[in-house]
């Protein structure tokens, strides 16, 4: 492993590198381009090196060599073999790297950021205005942010952190101050797309997988120290219970105390009898003819000394007290003593339980970040997997909220999990910000039922006014117009093409000139009350009437529009069908997600392949001729679903803003969905 990288494994830190490129064509002799240099095993712990050089030289000069001319300096110098410190030898390749490009063109300019990791710590360097931004948290400050043209210093780096390089005319569209999310810039970053002048690098800091299976490492072991702390614990509690059972008997101990004193006191009592024996056997004999008077007056001196003994016993008796201290007699003493202790092993027992739910906390944290950032590797390649690495992750998310609900850690990483997630399942989240207008504005408690559109202008069929509202959203502000008002009785459906808006009733067929706003009813056909659904092609009208298990076709000719024709050619199932749309074909969607195709009036093969949700509750379908996908509005699972014409899942808009919704509608070029959910209609670019 490389010195550099050897040193960033170790100090827990690895980046992960995210690169827009510039347009590789210069202009005018003027070329920006981005390099990362990793280090050499040969070189001095330099670390590695990120630069975005942005450079214009004279006609006499070509800016692509200029530009390699650049790097090979700058590479060459920094990892020179100098006794000098990193921040030296960046400082002085970025000035070696002007000098020679002054020799190589006295014309040249130069802008240059520069960025070496080291450990734990970024050398930075900049040389005119280019971009330099710190994200940390949701703070973006501007590094080396002073007046000299040439700055260089240093940084500590955490994990989480993200450093964005980019060139001037990055620096000029994002300020510290408007720099989008991280997530956005990742996703722009990725999306390949190259545009003149606009060069950056996306630098996140994250724990390396060592640093990572370190901790997990930890976490196993406070798991087994937890669990020595619990035996402990109970060795205690059992020692706390046996106390208690003491201090419920405290009148056992008394006597227990007292029988202890009382056998001192006896003893003593012996011991004073025997030498009171002793002392008596040592008097005098007298002759015997007076012995039976001296042993009269013999025993008549030992029965006072005898006498003598037991009332010393006695007042030994009487002075014995169990031990007192002023106010507090044995008992409440235990008592106190054993409450303090229960006390204390209360506390030992919480405190070690804080421990281990810390302990437990962090294990989770740390598995949940490395399930996700295991997940990020492989969105695309094994998104199976992914899915259940999210999951996991979620899951480790979740039980660690149990255990400490206001930890501030678990909300970014449930976000990314989210973020994660989508990806997987190619989703571009639907919210309120995407909200462009709501039909209250034209009628109090709306009824949104279809919509429709041409060109820049889209048409919302509303129920409670009976009327059609054009809306045009080029302007600053969206202005409406009503089309039909008091004379589309009962319409349900609207369908725009060529001028037209054509409208299906329960009873009627309607048909609105958009240029003088005139209604008419060309079409008269009885079996109105059976079509649930209405689209055209080429001018000729198509109703579905799944009853009679027939699409029919009406022609548009100069004349006016003929009678109906049974378009399809051959028996079809049609029970469950809610709609269809034709771009050439006819598209007929069932509300379980199925899909038919037919051409010339007769069923083709179509399989739905790679969609993982299945369908829920599908209600429209909507294609154009020339549009590249179809379109499904799953309000079951609140959704739209973008599926190839041949069958292949695309991607899918998802918000729980599409409960309620009715109808979509695409433009023309296939870069904005409208969406119709009760009174509101949302916008999403794509």
């Amino acid at each position: 492993m490389p010195q550099g990288a050897e040193e960033q494994e170790k100090n827990g830190l690895e980046v992960k590198v995210s690169t827009l490129e510039s347009s590789p064509v210069s202009e005018r002799g003027r070329i920006v381009q981005t390099f990362e240099f990793p280090p050499k095993e040969s070189t001095p712990e330099r670390g590695q090196l990120f630069a975005i050089v942005d450079l214009s030289v004279g006609a006499e000069a070509d800016p692509v060599v200029a530009a390699k001319l650049a790097w090979d300096t700058l590479a060459e110098e920094y990892y020179a073999p100098e006794e000098e410190t990193p921040v030296a030898a960046l400082e002085r390749a970025v000035y070696a790297v002007r000098d020679k490009l002054t020799d190589l063109s006295p014309a040249a300019t130069l802008e240059l950021v520069a960025v070496a990791f080291r450990g734990e710590v970024t050398y930075l360097a900049r040389l005119g205005r280019p971009a330099l931004y710190l994200r940390r948290g949701e703070e973006a400050t501007e590094l080396l942010s002073g007046e000299e043209a040439m700055g260089v210093s240093s940084q500590i780096v955490e994990n989480g952190d993200v450093l964005i390089l980019g060139s001037p005319v990055f620096a000029k569209n994002f300020s510290s101050a408007d720099l989008p999310r991280t997530e956005f810039l990742e996703k722009q970053f990725t999306s390949g797309e190259k545009v003149p002048g606009f060069a950056a690098f996306l630098l996140k800091i994250k724990s390396s997988r060592g640093a990572r299976e370190e901790a997990v490492s930890r976490s196993r072991a406070a798991r087994q120290l937890g669990g020595k702390v619990k035996q402990a614990a109970a060795l205690i509690g059992a020692q706390a219970f046996q106390l208690g059972q003491l201090l419920r008997a405290p009148r056992s101990i008394r006597e227990k105390l007292i029988a202890f004193w009382q056998k001192r006191i006896s003893l003593g009592e012996e011991r004073a009898r025997k030498r009171q024996l002793e002392g008596s056997s040592q008097q005098p004999v007298v002759s015997s003819g007076e012995g039976e008077e001296e042993r009269e007056v013999g025993l008549e001196s030992q029965e006072p000394g005898a006498g003598s003994s037991d009332r010393e016993a006695k007042v030994l008796r009487s002075k014995f007290r169990l031990p007192k201290i002023r106010g507090l007699s044995l008992p409440r003493v235990i008592g106190i003593l054993v409450l303090v202790l229960a006390i204390s092993v209360i506390y030992t027992i919480w405190e070690q339980s804080q421990k281990i739910r810390a302990a437990e906390f962090e294990r989770l944290l740390t598995e949940a970040v490395q399930s996700l950032d295991e997940a990020g590797g492989l969105v695309g390649l094994s998104n199976e997997r992914a899915k259940e690495l999210v999951d996991e992750a979620r899951t480790d998310l979740e039980r660690a909220r149990g255990l400490f609900p206001d930890a501030i850690e678990i909300d970014p990483l449930l976000v990314q999990a989210i973020d994660l997630f989508n990806a997987i399942e190619k989703i571009t989240p639907i919210g309120e910000e995407q909200l462009v207008y709501d039909l209250n504005l034209q009628a109090p408690d709306a009824q949104g039922l279809a919509i429709t559109g041409a060109g820049s202008i889209v048409y919302a069929l509303e129920g409670k006014r009976g009327a059609i509202f054009a809306l045009d959203f080029s302007g600053e502000l969206p202005s409406a117009a009503v089309l039909g008002e008091g004379r589309i009785a009962g319409a349900l459906e609207a369908v725009a093409e060529s001028g037209y808006l054509y409208l299906r009733g329960a009873e009627h067929f309607y048909r609105i000139n958009t240029a003088d706003s005139a209604v008419d009813e060309p079409i008269r056909f009885d079996r109105f009350s059976k079509a649930i659904a209405l689209d055209t092609y080429l001018g000729n009208v198509y109703l579905l009437t799944p009853e009679d298990e027939q699409v029919y076709k009406f022609w548009n000719l100069p004349a006016g529009y003929s009678k109906e024709v049974s378009w399809v050619k051959e028996a079809l199932p049609m029970a469950g069908a809610v709609d269809l749309a034709i771009d050439g074909e006819v598209w007929l969607l069932k509300s379980d997600g199925q899909l038919v195709r037919l051409a010339a009036g007769k069923q083709e093969p179509f399989v739905i392949s790679n969609l993982s949700t299945p369908f829920k509750e599908s209600i429209k379908i909507f294609t154009r001729p020339g549009m590249k996908y179809l379109y499904v509005l799953d309000r079951g699972e609140k959704r739209v679903v973008v599926l190839e014409k041949s069958g292949n899942f695309y991607r899918q808009f998802k918000g729980d803003v599409l409960s309620d919704a009715k109808d979509l509608w695409v433009s023309g070029d296939e870069k904005t969905l409208y969406i119709l959910a009760g009174s509101k209609i949302y916008k999403i670019g794509f």
